[in-house]
């Protein structure tokens, strides 16, 4: 009887804290796409860029692109493999190759493009070498396997 009396005892004061305790937070949640900024009107001092083929969202937040550095982190790079860095050449601004879980692992090239002339010069580069070209407002990808590079989105060249 005493027992009970204790089992019956907790159960109340469980079902009254859980009643009375505010709500859990709701969990932080990334947005799985994010939309790109208005079209800047400056262009590049080196050239034209070829017409835009198609647009679509982009999962790649390009407000945390700053410099080459925030490349892996924004693209979501895998953990478990180091992101392969390209230095600058005269023609391209400096790059990683990194398998991206927003491609579904596919391995793609990724720019920092935070100039329009390093924006032309990473979309040129990118179409001389690489099947598919996608572009936000401060970053392009390039990949071979995928049209769509799965959640990249952005301005698409090729």
């Amino acid at each position: 009887m005493f027992i009970g009396a204790l089992v019956l005892v907790a159960t109340l004061a469980f079902t009254v804290a859980r009643l009375t305790s505010p709500a859990p937070a709701a969990p932080a949640v990334a947005p799985s796409v994010v939309a790109l900024p208005p079209t800047t009107t400056a262009t590049s001092t080196l050239g034209t860029l070829p017409p835009v083929t198609s647009t679509s969202a982009s999962a790649i937040d390009w407000r945390l692109i700053r410099s080459a550095a925030d490349l892996p982190s924004a693209v979501q790079c895998r953990d478990n493999v180091e992101p392969i860095s390209i230095p600058a050449t005269a023609s391209a601004p400096a790059a990683i190759a990194c398998a991206s879980k927003l491609a579904d692992d596919e391995t793609l090239y990724f720019w920092y493009a935070g100039t329009p002339d390093e924006r032309y010069r990473a979309i040129t580069a990118a179409m001389a070498k690489l099947k598919h070209v996608h572009a936000g407002p401060n970053w392009v990808a390039g990949g071979m396997v995928t049209p769509t590079m799965g959640r990249i989105g952005g301005d698409v060249y090729q």
